[in-house]
């Protein structure tokens, strides 16, 4: 994989959180991201009935990301969803990877990553859903990333919920960055770029730049 920088986050620049105000932050002259493309269930195995009709279902959180949250709570939910996509990096050696039903243990067992709790098989859908998971469900939010209770979902499913990110300014810990049929979550800058943890082989996770491969969309859910 091109950009591969290593799988440790720690030593050399220190992983930069998002500021206080980034949130707030509007730059009609950054850089633009991608538009969303129509979600197409494309790669990641077969999808169930649910996952198909969800990708379709008009949901609230198709119109908007808000999680219902307020800022301090959704800075909060941002940092538990980093703390979980770092737990896994720094157990990959336990991480398996698989497309089976097994992927969705870490939210059916309640692992919570605050206790050092994470599965031991995912995919790149189901790791970035529980590490969002972690940071949500502690306000009781619903499943906003998926629409499917928190029981199943992949990108397609992820691209028809939460709000585009337009800019690269605008990108803030815990947002998802789609890559087309592959999915990883945003755990800070280094150097000002942004990084992801990404989990999409026996081998990961990985923790590489933001745009390692083509970007399809950057979303929020939090």
């Amino acid at each position: 994989m091109t950009g591969l920088i290593g799988t440790e986050p720690l030593g050399g620049d220190e992983l930069v959180p998002d500021s206080e105000d980034a949130e707030d932050i509007e730059d009609d002259d950054a850089p633009q991201l991608p538009e969303d493309k129509d979600p197409e269930d494309v790669g990641e195995g077969r999808r169930t009935k649910a996952e198909r009709e969800a990708v379709l279902r008009p949901t609230a959180a198709r119109r908007s990301s808000t999680s219902g949250l307020s800022r301090l709570h959704r800075r909060r939910a941002r940092q538990l969803a980093v703390q979980a996509a770092l737990l896994g990096l720094n157990h990959r050696v336990d991480l398996h990877y698989t497309q089976g039903a097994r992927r969705w243990d870490g939210i059916a067992h309640g692992l919570q990553a605050g206790r050092g709790k994470f599965p031991y098989y995912t995919d790149c859908s189901a790791f970035a859903t529980w590490c969002l998971w972690n940071g949500l469900s502690q306000y009781n939010v619903r499943d906003v990333v998926n629409g499917l209770g928190w029981r199943a979902g992949f990108t397609g499913t992820m691209l028809s919920h939460g709000r585009r990110v337009p800019t690269v300014g605008g990108i803030l810990t815990g947002d998802l960055v789609l890559y087309g049929g592959h999915v990883a979550v945003i755990v800070g800058r280094r150097g000002g770029v942004p990084m992801v943890v990404s989990m999409g082989s026996e081998r990961g996770p990985f923790y590489l730049r933001w745009n390692y491969r083509r970007v399809q969309a950057v979303r929020r859910y939090v």
